[in-house]
């Protein structure tokens, strides 16, 4: 044991970083704080895995030392799913409410409009507060719902502020669709593809709150 923590046989000549998508390998390695020529077993693997972690994206990581010279870094991603109005610009969530990101850029996600948040909560790291999280499971429900229908991808925005009556607007139909509660939503959905087949083009409202 004393003869591998001083042995230049296990001085660290690479780190790799794997299962990343989003976030840069370079920003993974300096957050994990290890470095080249540093001894492979000189380090906390718990203390690294909390350094990544403080990236709101990562989900999970996991260290692997492999000897006697190699280290990985594997990271689990949280995934953008929604946007979600901010100020002037927009923070990015996932389907936990987690915020990913704050950017003046609106990704090619649907738009969460009405949280009760606050802005001085809206920080890179924390979570949606605990009625928009509720909101935010009966959103999950609705999306999945119009990807049984292939109209998941139509959707521009749900409007969350009244949770009597959620509202979804599809900007490439021209239509905006009043849902009423949480209650019955497939049962509700089903009208909602014959109706945008009929009047395809056609500005209007659909109200399915009854």
């Amino acid at each position: 044991f004393c003869f591998a923590l001083i042995s230049p046989l296990f001085n660290v000549t690479e780190i790799t970083v794997t299962g990343n998508n989003i976030i840069n390998s370079d920003t993974i390695e300096s957050l994990s704080q290890l470095q080249i020529g540093q001894n492979l077993f000189r380090f906390n693997k718990n203390k690294v895995i909390k350094e990544i972690k403080t990236n709101p994206y990562v989900e999970n990581a996991k260290i692997k030392r492999k000897i006697p010279n190699k280290i990985e870094i594997i990271v689990e991603e949280r995934e953008q799913n929604y946007n979600v109005e901010f100020l002037n610009g927009y923070a990015y969530i996932n389907n936990q409410g987690y915020i990913l990101e704050i950017s003046e850029q609106k990704l090619e996600l649907p738009v969460i409009q009405g949280i009760s948040t606050s802005q001085e909560q809206i920080v890179e790291g924390n979570r949606l507060n605990e009625e928009d999280l509720e909101k935010l499971e009966t959103v999950i429900q609705i999306m999945n719902i119009c990807k049984s229908y292939d109209l998941n991808t139509k959707v521009s925005s749900i409007d969350i502020t009244n949770k009597t009556d959620y509202i979804m607007y599809m900007e490439e139909e021209k239509k905006t669709i009043h849902l009423g509660n949480e209650s019955n939503l497939s049962n509700k959905m089903l009208y909602v593809p014959a109706i945008l087949s009929e009047n395809k083009g056609k500005e209007g409202t659909i109200y399915l709150n009854g």
